[in-house]
């Protein structure tokens, strides 16, 4: 017999998983800051 395999989209959402390091997680934290940052300063509605 075949176990339903689904998953709901909160099983999905909520998983807790490690999926990328660390590093990873800093250095996309850090780039996507300074994209904020950058967007902001220029001020118009594309960044």
């Amino acid at each position: 017999m075949k176990q339903n395999q689904e998953k709901s989209i909160t099983d999905i959402l909520t998983n807790m998983n490690t999926n990328v390091s660390p590093t990873e997680r800093v250095v996309s934290a850090t780039a996507g800051g300074a994209l904020l940052a950058y967007g902001i300063k220029r001020g118009d509605t594309f960044g």
